[in-house]
């Protein structure tokens, strides 16, 4: 589905928290971060997650930024704090077969998410469509 926001809301809450920080390294919005020495990184612990703060890339509205044009490293980009309840449109890794909502996502290790296995990895969100990724795709989640 193609897109252009990465925040998609919830009935509750339509103000969501964000953050700024110094991008590590070129972001795509949607990408999955964990703020390392106070720098947006990537999350890199593949199946992990379970008590980090993990935060969600937002594309530069500020520059009329779309949701593929890159943070370049170095910029102080900005990026939701999740929450329960709140959906996003978040990088899904390639060659995943989403083939139900409701399926449970983990870290991939890369900044992506992949299909995650229920009592192995740690599940930060919740697919919220079907779909097969050809490549690295912006999909709709639930926390």
């Amino acid at each position: 589905m193609a897109t252009n926001v990465i925040f998609r809301g919830s009935v509750e809450n339509n103000k969501p928290t964000q953050t700024e920080a110094k991008a590590a390294a070129a972001t795509l919005p949607g990408t999955l971060l964990s703020k390392v020495a106070g720098v947006f990184t990537a999350y890199n612990t593949d199946g992990a997650g379970a008590g980090v703060k993990l935060y969600v890339a937002d594309l530069n509205f500020l520059q009329q930024g779309s949701t593929t044009d890159t943070w370049a490293s170095g910029d102080t980009m900005v990026a939701f704090e999740p929450e329960g309840n709140d959906r996003y449109n978040m990088l899904v890794a390639t060659g995943q077969t989403i083939s139900a909502v409701d399926t449970p996502l983990a870290a991939d290790g890369a900044g992506l998410l992949r299909i995650g296995v229920v009592g192995t990895d740690d599940i930060i969100c919740y697919s919220d469509e079907v779909i097969t990724t050809t490549a690295t795709t912006l999909v709709a989640v639930k926390f």
